[in-house]
């Protein structure tokens, strides 16, 4: 998969295989604290863990009353944003440049795009590759992050890695025994997910910064 910046349009998600997609349509499931009170209590932090005098319930009760339903709100509304975004993504009618063994131009973008032009504006781009993408003939797709979705889909990858890191509880260090531990758990497949997100929110900081 590859991700650029595309003034006219947003960050352009190319050539990304079907698996890709569906983790990415996951976001919202893996970003439900439901079932998991240490996922809700990661998300929705209280100001004061254990009150000690009647001044910090008053301070809980506040909290729970006039910030939690605002978080509620704005979690709600940065996955929405997403999802919509990804009902929009399109298949792809052709191999992407990226999987096509095809000769196709790798000269470099050209630095003095003008705002509205639709074409990569010189930003360095981004390369997520699948084990099996290079010969695999399966469908790619492409989606579109527009400039001023990009907030949304940082919140939204950060609660679903959040309340992952709390369900699965994944090592905090990444030693060696707990990555041999990991390897042979269960747990395996959520951890790499939760990768992939946090590789997506890079690039939207590295791709989606400084927009003119």
């Amino acid at each position: 998969m590859k991700m650029r910046r595309i003034i006219s349009k947003g960050l352009v998600l190319s050539g990304m295989p079907a698996a890709q997609l569906r983790m990415l349509e996951q976001v919202a499931l893996h970003a439900d604290p439901s079932g998991s009170p240490a996922a809700s209590e990661r998300l929705y932090q209280s100001p004061v863990k254990q009150p000690q005098n009647v001044t910090d319930e008053e301070l809980v009760d506040d909290w729970q009353e006039f910030v939690m339903p605002d978080l509620r709100h704005e979690f709600t509304r940065q996955l929405d944003c997403v999802a919509n975004d990804l009902s929009q993504a399109q298949r792809e009618s052709t191999p992407s440049p990226l999987h096509d063994d095809s000769p196709h131009d790798d000269s470099p973008h050209d630095d003095s795009l003008r705002e509205g032009e639709d074409e990569d504006d010189g930003e360095s781009e981004e390369e997520f590759e699948d084990e099996d993408a290079a010969t695999s003939p399966a469908a790619t797709y492409e989606l579109i992050i527009p400039f001023d979705h990009i907030e949304s889909w940082y919140g939204a990858l950060n609660q679903a890695r959040l309340v992952m890191q709390e369900r699965y509880e994944f090592p905090e260090t990444e030693n060696l025994e707990a990555m041999v531990a990991l390897l042979t758990s269960k747990n395996l497949k959520p951890y790499l997910t939760s990768r992939f997100y946090m590789e997506i929110q890079g690039a939207l900081l590295d791709l989606g910064m400084d927009v003119a």
